[in-house]
């Protein structure tokens, strides 16, 4: 069995990012989910200019950016050569680097849980006898499943690796569950002030179930014909209606 065992005590851990096999020391990620650059712009000097640093004792905590409830992510810069295929969509941060889009739940699993170390459960009796070749199949198909079902908890206890399949059952159970504690099928997370940022991180609104389907589907229709988001358009219902009341029977 392939497995070496990360002892979380309750504190906050930090490593290089890792991703896709090579480490990528201008950013750092924790084992709570927080991510720092370690570039800094130093301004001033000689002529007035401004250059760009490397230190790894600095830590500027970059902002998590989402769209509503979905996935966590960070734009980070890489050196031009830093991947050897062309099948990433970059644009240009400057004079040899580029940006790239990266998720936080996969910069946490491929930083403390490589696949080559912590195989999924099913797999690890047999990971060495893989091919290279499925091996890296595997890695592009894996999913990474948010325990508790909340996109943006991207602490490393929260996540493990699953199937398309094994996801979907754990998401259908858990909102099953979900759903006969809430007939409405609507969930209004508020939003939390964290400390570490020291700023607020946004609410978030849930829909499940067969309730939540439909409530969500007459928002849609209507952030359409108003050319708002979801989200939006809910708070916007509520401000104006002062309390909505969704007649679904």
């Amino acid at each position: 069995m392939i497995q070496e065992f990360f002892m979380d005590n309750g504190e906050e851990v930090w490593k290089n990012v890792v991703i896709e096999g090579k480490v990528h020391p201008w950013y750092s990620v924790s084992n709570y989910g927080n991510v720092v650059s370690h570039i800094r712009q130093i301004i001033g000097g000689h002529g007035g200019g401004s250059k760009t640093d490397y230190s790894p004792l600095y830590k500027n905590f970059l902002k998590r950016k989402s769209s509503g409830s979905r996935y966590q992510y960070i734009e980070m810069s890489f050196p031009s050569d830093f991947f050897d295929d062309g099948d990433y969509e970059y644009r240009s941060s400057g004079k040899g680097t580029v940006k790239r889009k990266r998720y936080i739940h996969q910069l946490v699993m491929e930083t403390f849980r490589p696949m080559d170390k912590f195989p999924p459960e099913k797999l690890q009796e047999c990971w060495l006898d893989i091919p290279e070749t499925a091996k890296n199949w595997i890695k592009q198909t894996i999913i990474i499943n948010h325990i508790d079902h909340n996109p943006h908890n991207n602490r490393l206890d929260n996540l493990e690796y699953t199937t398309q399949k094994g996801n979907s059952h754990a998401a259908v159970k858990h909102y099953q569950d979900k759903d006969n504690d809430n007939e409405c099928g609507i969930r209004i997370i508020d939003p939390v002030f964290n400390p570490l940022l020291q700023e607020w991180e946004d609410g978030e609104i849930q829909f499940f179930g067969k309730n939540g389907e439909e409530v969500y589907g007459m928002l849609e229709e209507i952030s359409n014909s108003r050319g708002d988001s979801i989200e939006d358009t809910f708070w916007n219902i509520i401000r104006e209606y002062g309390e909505m009341e969704f007649n679904l029977k």
